[in-house]
């Protein structure tokens, strides 16, 4: 014990040394009634070394814990509902080390606090809600891209997965949208008036899933577009003058509109535009048709194409 005290207070090498000048200085002593056999000797140097390489050892490893890397993180406690979240969903393996404590804000039924990890978030609701919901992975990689908080708000699900292998997808909905992840690593959101349209036109009953980010135009001076396709439509939003619209293209039409950029109805590598209006129904006898306008805001007010579809799967264009 006394070995291992010192061991802290000097070098290893220099403990090794005094140790093994000692066991020469008896082995070599023979005036006081103790003189060694050789055997006796050679086990007494052997027992000796080995207490010598311990107290190094042992004297190593307290050095390693008594000198945490300059560069760790520090860790935060986690507890309370998002303390069990955390546990039950993966702990460390899936978010790593807490590197803040809770941030609270609100009271009652509007109290809500999160925690930040080394690899996710975990938000907890209060106020009789009483959920939590992580976000890890893709999806908070994409997150973090400097468009939270004012974008997507706080989490408002878990992941929603579907599918497998190739065909894996998962989604999770925040206050202002919503973020899609593929499994060939793609994600992309929905947000703003088009995740609002989304929403109340059918949401991936109609349009399906997000196949891309908005693209968006460079506002011209009172214009601004932004498109954003989904597997079964696309929905348009533009601003002109002050006015904001916002209109979706699905269905029969949405089947028409592609058949009329495949085959050039408007021109090579034209379009029949974005939409400028909802889809109006029109029945005769027994054939429903649906018609919706087109064209190019920044350009016009006025609608200049017509595509109408029929319930005989026919496509008439204007």
């Amino acid at each position: 014990m006394e070995t291992a005290a010192i061991s802290l207070f000097i070098s290893p090498t220099q403990v090794v040394q005094d140790i093994l000048v000692k066991v020469e200085g008896d082995i070599k002593h023979e005036g006081q009634g103790w003189p060694p056999k050789k055997e006796e000797k050679k086990m007494k140097k052997r027992f000796i070394v080995i207490l010598a390489s311990l107290a190094l050892t042992v004297t190593g490893a307290l050095t390693v814990l008594s000198a945490p890397s300059a560069n760790a993180a520090p860790c935060y406690s986690v507890s309370g509902g998002i303390g069990t979240y955390y546990r039950s969903h993966g702990a460390s393996s899936v978010f790593g080390c807490a590197t803040t404590s809770e941030i609270r804000s609100g009271s009652g039924s509007t109290y809500h606090a999160y925690q930040l990890f080394q690899r996710g978030r975990i938000d907890w609701w209060g106020g009789g809600y009483n959920k939590a919901y992580g976000i890890s992975g893709g999806i908070w990689t994409y997150y973090q891209k400097g468009v939270n908080p004012t974008i997507f708000g706080w989490p408002k699900s878990d992941e929603i997965r579907s599918g497998s292998g190739d065909s894996y997808h998962a989604y999770q909905l925040f206050q202002g949208g919503r973020i899609d992840w593929w499994a060939n690593g793609v994600t992309v959101s929905i947000s703003g008036g088009i995740w609002q349209y989304y929403q109340s036109h059918g949401g991936s009953a109609v349009f399906g899933w997000p196949m891309g980010d908005e693209a968006r135009s460079q506002p011209y001076y009172a214009y601004y577009q932004a498109t954003q396709q989904f597997q079964r439509g696309i929905i348009a939003a533009y601003q002109h003058y002050g006015k904001v619209s916002t209109y979706g293209i699905s269905g029969g039409i949405y089947t028409c509109y592609q058949r009329a950029i495949n085959t050039n109805v408007y021109g090579p590598n034209s379009s029949p535009g974005i939409p400028m209006s909802g889809e109006r129904i029109i029945t005769v006898g027994n054939v429903t048709s649906a018609a919706q306008s087109f064209g190019s805001p920044g350009q016009s007010s006025i609608p200049k194409n017509i595509v109408t579809s029929n319930s005989k799967g026919q496509c008439f264009y204007q």
